[in-house]
């Protein structure tokens, strides 16, 4: 085809011939690449269980090689900045053909770790499928199905770890948050006892292995950790702006401290004061172990806010009654509902959603698919979360005003704020119309200044009312400035002409 092409357009048949030329160049080198990647990968796993160890060996004679054209590349990933990606439905690693240009070795070490973690499956919808620490599951009530996503955040932290441990690298600007959280994790854990759990792909080892560690008595903080980082990839998956979601990384960094905590007080059983310890822990300096020198300021200033809000964060003791299938089965239900319309039913159990709120919300946020078969039964509708988002929160409203939420405490009343502002589904705009101003204010002054929702005029002006006083931080934001000061000038100019 591409000598058609060059005859078609005149081109010297010696460019076509250097082309090829090149091209076999890049596959030679992908090949000896891959032949010293798998190398590499035989040295570091080499200490793995016998039977885990004989698994990834034997997975690596059947993982296929495609490169693609840069078109086709991008049309079928929306990973940004990607030069390979691996697809488990044909075991294909696909590289990106950027032409006589070395390849980017840990980017094709990260997706070999994908492939040979991956589980072979059978892709009908109803079954479980695994890639590492990444398990799809489904539920199913009535003709409505919800396949839930778990562990993709986890997954790739940890797989990046992976690869920048065996190659020997310090860190990369790939998955920065998920490679520190699942760092320090393996510094805690166990380096050994994670990588085989990884190898494995077993997540219920990982939960046991976290539980043990941390001494933990129940499911509900390895839980909410794989949640968190889930909701955190699902955004950044659709938002570039690697550090515009800080309210939804904090969630997982306040969990990670939870569990170092509980580990703390049990291990400390003289200490019978839980603010004695929390004073002697030293958060900034706990989290700064392994940090990333590429973003390396920006941390900083996350582990010094998480330090200021210690106290805040450790003596929340909130957990959740019910376990996260429950939850999943819960918003399939709330979903069922939407698919039928029916009212009545959202309206007779509004008491249970509201006693359940962030739990459900977050999973509405997180890497779900809704699904209900048509009256055929062969149809399939796709309903877009957005929708259940914007129901549930309309449904959590007091009075049909604002949704309340002094029944919180500061961290959770913020948790739930940020889970539906940074919600980036598709048709998800003005969720902040949800709340009331008071809380917005609150919630900005409180150090989630990065909040790009109140870039928009429309946002600025709903939360102008109560605007009395705005941390010095957020005005150091230019987006956020700049709107801040036009509001303020089109406010000030109502006042001359209402004067006037």
């Amino acid at each position: 085809m591409f000598f058609v092409i060059c005859k078609i357009l005149d081109i010297d048949i010696y460019i076509a011939l250097l082309y090829n030329l090149i091209m076999k160049e890049f596959a030679n080198q992908i090949s000896d690449v891959i032949a010293k990647l798998q190398k590499i990968i035989i040295q570091n796993t080499i200490t793995l269980d016998d039977t885990v160890r004989s698994e990834v060996y034997s997975k690596f004679q059947s993982i296929k090689y495609k490169i693609v054209s840069a078109e086709t590349f991008k049309n079928d990933t929306a990973i940004v900045n990607a030069t390979a990606y691996y697809s488990p439905i044909d075991n294909t690693i696909n590289i990106l053909d950027y032409g006589n240009t070395k390849i980017k070795t840990i980017s094709l070490l990260h997706e070999i770790l994908h492939a040979l973690t991956n589980v072979p499956i059978n892709f009908n919808i109803l079954n479980k499928t695994i890639d590492g620490f990444k398990a799809t599951n489904s539920f199913k009530f009535d003709n409505s199905i919800l396949i839930t996503c778990r562990g993709r955040g986890v997954n790739e932290g940890a797989t990046e770890y992976f690869a920048e441990k065996f190659l020997n690298i310090q860190s990369t600007n790939c998955y920065p948050f998920e490679v520190h959280i699942f760092s320090l994790l393996c510094e805690e854990c166990g380096f050994e006892k994670l990588k085989n759990a990884y190898f494995g792909h077993n997540i219920e080892e990982l939960k046991n292995i976290i539980n043990d560690t941390f001494h933990l008595k129940s499911d509900h903080l390895v839980d909410d950790l794989i949640l968190n980082l889930d909701i955190y990839g699902v955004i950044y998956g659709k938002d570039t702006k690697l550090f515009a979601h800080l309210p939804l990384i904090k969630n997982c960094y306040a969990d990670l401290l939870k569990m170092k905590f509980n580990k703390l007080v049990t291990e400390n059983p003289k200490v019978t004061n839980k603010e004695d310890i929390i004073k002697l822990f030293n958060v900034e300096k706990y989290l700064s172990t392994n940090i990333n020198k590429f973003f390396e300021q920006f941390f900083k200033s996350l582990f010094l806010d998480l330090e200021l809000g210690k106290y805040d964060i450790l003596l929340n003791d909130y957990t959740s009654k019910y376990g996260r299938d429950f939850t999943a089965k819960s918003s399939l239900v709330f979903a069922d509902a939407i698919f039928n319309q029916d009212a009545n039913f959202i309206i007779k159990n509004s008491k249970y959603y509201r006693e359940n709120a962030i739990e459900i919300l977050k999973q509405f946020c997180s890497e779900n698919v809704y699904l209900k078969y048509g009256l055929e039964g062969q149809k399939v509708y796709k309903l877009d979360n957005s929708k259940f988002i914007s129901v549930f929160l309309s449904l959590l409203h007091d009075k049909d005003t604002k949704i309340d939420l002094s029944k919180y405490d500061i961290n959770q009343k913020y948790q739930f704020i940020g889970t539906a502002l940074y919600n980036r589904y598709e048709n998800a705009e003005n969720q902040y119309l949800h709340f009331y101003p008071k809380d917005l204010i609150e919630f900005i002054n409180s150090g989630y200044y990065e909040c790009d929702v109140f870039f928009k005029q429309d946002a600025m002006q709903y939360i102008w009312t109560e605007i009395k006083k705005v941390n010095p931080m957020i005005l150091t934001v230019p987006e956020f400035e700049a709107t801040y000061n036009l509001v303020k000038q089109k406010n000030e100019q109502k006042e001359l002409d209402k004067q006037l």
